[in-house]
């Protein structure tokens, strides 16, 4: 095993045995040093979104942000160790519980759509043993696997204890996606903003792609008459969360190419103004084009 998978797996235990607040703040030291500085290209690139979307700001403020940002990267990772006592110990509220009491109940199949907001994970892990989902469905997550195969195995392990099947990425994933919501009660929980090469939502001004993951996503649920609902995570206070679960979407159930275009706009607007307000929790920030790709794309 290298140097750094004995590292991770060192601290995948120390963060176990510690109380979860205590966890949780030790991932917020370790995120500017084992992150930020460790990782300056990502660095560079969270550092231009948030000036592009802080433009009112001055350096300093920014700085600032940017170190939240990486804080919470840091306590998300080392709450990812104790992801089972986050779901016990009641850590994520969701005050629109009666949506998923409303929608779980229909034979229609349903994608559960997010972004890397806040703690993404125990927001997934609560909503796969949320009473409304265990009664009625039968969950499969798409997963992206780490390459460093102790990350990965730790990622297994975890993943494993909760009632879910996963759908590891990879080129036919999305057959697997179709498959799985033919089915009646048929679920799947999908990130919209991670894509290959790079991330798709939310836009920004960027042009709308019909062939972006909320494309894929909005004709997927047209051709299985699947419902989407997006869903998002946010931190409060330490390892304390909200679950904001909006409004469920339903596609038109035949689109033209102009037609999913202005869908696929639609549904990014339910993310955009959350990830804007949360940006510092944002996971994706450090994957986000960097300016001048950003430019060569932006609306005229």
């Amino acid at each position: 095993m290298r140097l750094a998978g004995l590292r991770d797996q060192a601290l995948h235990r120390l963060m176990q045995a510690l109380p979860m607040d205590a966890c949780s703040a030790l991932g917020a030291e370790l995120g500017p040093w084992l992150g930020q500085r460790a990782n300056p290209e990502e660095n560079a690139r969270a550092k231009a979104l948030l000036r592009r979307l802080r433009h009112e700001r001055d350096e300093p403020a920014i700085a600032k942000e940017l170190r939240l940002l990486w804080r919470n990267i840091g306590r998300t990772f080392a709450e990812f160790s104790v992801l089972p006592r986050i779901v016990r110990e009641r850590r994520v509220a969701i005050p629109a519980e009666d949506v998923l009491w409303r929608i779980t109940p229909d034979p229609r199949p349903l994608i559960v759509c997010f972004v890397h907001l806040g703690n993404w994970e125990a927001l997934g892990a609560t909503l796969a043993q949320h009473p409304a989902f265990i009664t009625h469905r039968n969950m499969s997550a798409v997963v992206a696997p780490p390459t460093d195969p102790a990350r990965a195995a730790i990622a297994a392990r975890l993943r494993g204890m909760l009632p879910v099947e996963h759908l590891p990425v990879r080129p036919l994933v999305w057959r697997a996606v179709m498959a799985r919501l033919r089915r009646p009660f048929g679920t799947v929980w999908l990130a919209v903003d991670s894509a290959e090469g790079g991330v798709d939502t939310p836009l920004f001004g960027r042009p709308a792609r019909p062939d972006g993951t909320l494309g894929k996503i909005i004709r997927v649920a047209a051709s299985t008459r699947a419902l989407v609902l997006p869903v998002y995570c946010e931190r409060l206070a330490g390892a304390n969360f909200v679950g904001h679960v909006l409004e469920p979407y339903e596609p038109p159930a035949a689109i033209d190419p102009a037609g999913l275009v202005r869908e696929v706009t639609l549904l990014d607007a339910a993310f955009d103004a959350p990830v804007r307000r949360l940006v510092s929790q944002w996971y994706m920030a450090i994957e986000f084009p960097s300016e001048a790709a950003f430019a060569a794309n932006e609306r005229p």
